[in-house]
């Protein structure tokens, strides 16, 4: 019998096969950790991406392996924390850091303007947003920045 806490650690490191039983594992802390491993594949992100645990895709928000349908279907997800997750990946595309700063929910828009990437265009949208916490984190953002 395999103990909870191995099935963590291969769920974080283990090889992709083994993460084909952990990815519908019943532990919502187990699938958590699943979307932390560097040898994810397409075919357990799908599945993750329809997980019930709002965690599990938040977690999987910031993982580096997401191709961008996984990151479009994401920033269409119900739940703020999952968006909010998904607002702070370096990588993320013009076009999608964008939906995300009209987003209503004022702690995802706080996260987009925490994205080192921003384009001078995001950061006038987000000197006008209404929210003083989004202001907020836009110049604890900016006082960060290397300006070159």
């Amino acid at each position: 019998m395999i103990t909870k806490k191995n099935k963590e650690f291969l769920a974080r490191f283990g090889h992709p096969d083994q993460l084909d039983r952990l990815v519908d594992d019943q532990e919502k802390i187990v699938r958590r950790c699943v979307t932390e491993n560097p040898n994810l594949q397409p075919h357990h992100i799908e599945k993750l991406l329809n997980d019930r645990d709002k965690f599990v895709k938040s977690s999987l928000a910031r993982n580096p392996n997401l191709e961008p349908r996984h990151i479009e279907k994401l920033l269409n997800d119900r739940n703020e924390g999952v968006r909010s997750s998904l607002a702070q990946r370096p990588n993320i595309q013009p076009h999608q850091i964008e939906k995300l700063l009209n987003d209503r929910n004022e702690f995802v828009r706080s996260s987009a303007a925490e994205n080192p990437n921003l384009q001078s265009h995001h950061i006038d949208k987000l000197m006008n947003d209404q929210d003083k916490f989004v202001k907020s984190s836009l110049a604890h953002s900016l006082s960060y920045r290397d300006w070159e």
